[in-house]
């Protein structure tokens, strides 16, 4: 290792990497609310005082000190890919087959179904998204109410799906201690459940009462387990250098081994 050059003390955990490629450079990410939506969904705030989570809440260390308070569903966007399988199963049994409905195309549509509700103001069916459960009570299960012939459409059960999955991130911000939320200054998307999902980023949006900014980095925990990476390697002094160096490159094919 390179003299003078100074490594991570300890591995972070998946909601601190993905922080750090979400955050450029470091001290900026206090301040900053994240909301990351990709397989699961969680929330997470910095604290540099050791405090006593409530709620579903949990306490995680932070890389050079500090701590994430943090919220985590068990869904997020592995409840939006339930939806998906249901309406390709039934697609496929009406006729097209099996691998009959490509996945950016049964996406692409599902997105519009939910823009439309949201654009033409429908009825939504009210949705708990606990499908998978919760980490406070794993045998919980997903609940959809509400459905009357207005809101038993694919257009109108979309959005609700996605409603259900912004009202977990709601439900654990309301949690955050009125402290912490009076310092924050920027709400920040990450995840490809945000990325690609205007109406996710719409009714979360709704349910904060602020605008997302999304993340700069794609892949955000992949790009952040090589900042990790590079600072442990010596290659850079500390996170702040790497997101900054890392943050501006641009691969080109040679770069590619």
């Amino acid at each position: 290792m390179p003299e003078g050059r100074r490594t991570a003390s300890r591995s972070p955990s998946p909601s601190a990497i993905t922080r750090r490629a979400t955050s450029a450079p470091c001290r900026r990410s206090r301040g900053s609310l994240l909301l990351n939506i990709g397989t699961g969904a969680q929330l997470s705030l910095y604290t540099a005082e050791r405090i006593e989570p409530t709620g579903g809440l949990e306490l995680r260390p932070f890389p050079d000190g500090g701590w994430l308070l943090s919220g985590a569903s068990l869904g997020g966007g592995k409840t939006y890919a339930l939806l998906a399988a249901f309406y390709r199963e039934i697609a496929e049994a009406l006729g097209g087959g099996a691998g009959s409905v490509p996945s950016d195309r049964l996406y692409d549509a599902m997105n519009r179904w939910a823009l439309a509700a949201l654009d033409e103001g429908r009825p939504l069916p009210r949705v708990d998204a606990a499908f998978f459960g919760t980490r406070a009570e794993p045998a919980r299960t997903g609940e959809i109410a509400s459905l009357t012939p207005a809101t038993l459409t694919p257009q109108a059960l979309t959005a609700g799906l996605l409603a259900g999955v912004a009202d977990e991130l709601a439900a654990f911000a309301a949690q955050l201690p009125a402290e912490l939320l009076a310092g924050v200054r920027r709400r920040v998307g990450a995840g490809n459940g945000l990325r690609r999902n205007p109406a996710l980023r719409r009714l979360l949006e709704e349910r904060i009462g602020a605008q997302l900014e999304l993340a700069g980095a794609r892949e955000e925990a992949a790009f952040g387990a090589a900042v990790h990476a590079a600072v442990c390697a010596g290659i850079f002094a500390d996170y702040d250098e790497a997101l900054d160096r890392m943050g501006r490159a641009r691969l080109t094919e040679g770069d590619i081994v």
